[in-house]
């Protein structure tokens, strides 16, 4: 009975703060708004473009202007038009003073190049290095990698819970591939590519879901291979994951894969990561909803209060399962067996 109390307890806390009167993504960045045939741009100090949600005799206060708005935009993977929650002169601008580098284990990933045939990626998080740098800390390799859509088998959503299981984990995608689909510029091959969407920490911070309601993190789309991935979790920090075919066909799994390769290489300094409404597994959905025929319901009540089911991660495997999204758990990947093949593991 008390786990009970305890978990309708938590389900209460993400639906309370999932309240909200506008839209699920939160931007604070700075730019000038350029009024043009009666629409208000926005073009970011690195050269983004957005078109405004303001009423137009407000944007014209500050036409041709430097300036930091506070902006929300639908979700996370639509990025045409955000709306305008606040105005400030560059001048009065909310600033953070001299920020520290990001953590070693997450670097934004780019697209080199796309042909018909390949994709071209900068950035995958290969592997875990030995040696450690000057100041102790654990590095990583970051590679090159051309990804071959055609080669895809098969795509997975997978939780990792942390303690308390019953009520924590995280939520990630991978893709798997046939021999050749994954190859670094070294001719090293993956048999997968993770997917997994945190909160962008700098060396001063630390996740937590507190912290993760103020605006305190960026966010960071990350791409790894399983390899990597499996053994920064289940060896290093001797965790588990828990794996779910994704119940898309052929030409849907490959929609997806270069959908979520795409929105990883989005430039998004300036969003914000939130415990709740833009985070590690509502993102999936977005994906999940954009590629399948299956819709997804991200509200319980339209603009107002966001579907539980749809971003607590604890809660979604089963949601999917009942919208026929995803298959039934495989058996844990545990310390004993994340260095096998995916084939021999997804069976």
């Amino acid at each position: 009975m008390k786990k009970y109390f305890a978990q309708m307890s938590i389900v209460l806390f993400f639906a309370l703060v999932s309240v909200q009167l506008f839209a699920s993504v939160f931007y604070r960045i700075n730019g000038i708004i350029d009024i043009r045939d009666d629409l208000a741009v926005f073009t970011t100090e690195d050269c983004r473009v957005f078109t405004l949600d303001i009423p137009l005799k407000e944007a014209r206060k500050f036409d041709g202007q430097t300036v930091q708005i506070d902006a929300t935009g639908k979700d996370s993977t639509d990025l045409r038009t955000i709306k305008v929650k606040k105005i400030r002169p560059f001048e009065k601008r909310i600033e953070i003073k001299d920020p520290l580098p990001y953590k070693n284990f997450q670097k934004p990933a780019s697209i080199i190049k796309t042909t018909d045939d390949e994709l071209v990626v900068k950035n995958i998080r290969w592997s875990r290095l030995k040696a450690k740098n000057a100041n102790n800390e654990t590095e990583f390799s970051w590679q090159t990698v051309k990804i071959k859509p055609e080669l895809l088998e098969q795509t997975y959503l997978i939780k990792k819970p942390f303690p308390p299981e019953w009520i924590a984990a995280h939520c990630l995608m991978l893709f798997t591939f046939k021999k050749g689909g994954m190859v670094d510029e070294n001719g090293n091959e993956s048999r997968g590519l993770v997917l997994s969407i945190e909160a962008y920490q700098r060396k001063d911070q630390n996740y937590s879901l507190k912290e993760g309601l103020k605006k305190t993190f960026g966010i960071i789309w990350l791409l790894a291979t399983w390899e990597d991935y499996a053994a920064e979790t289940c060896h290093f920090d001797t965790k588990k994951l828990v794996v779910y075919p994704i119940k898309f066909d052929g030409a849907q799994n490959r929609k997806l894969l270069i959908e979520a390769i795409k929105q990883a290489a989005v430039n998004r300094s300036g969003e914000y990561y939130h415990t709740t409404r833009n985070n590690c597994t509502n993102n999936l959905l977005v994906l999940l909803d954009k590629i399948g025929d299956i819709k997804l319901r991200f509200w319980m009540i339209p603009s107002m209060i966001y579907n539980v089911k749809a971003t607590m991660p604890t809660m979604v495997p089963q949601y999917l399962q009942k919208k026929g999204l995803i298959g039934k758990e495989y058996p844990p990947i545990t310390r004993e067996n994340f260095f096998a093949d995916p084939a021999q593991l997804f069976r």
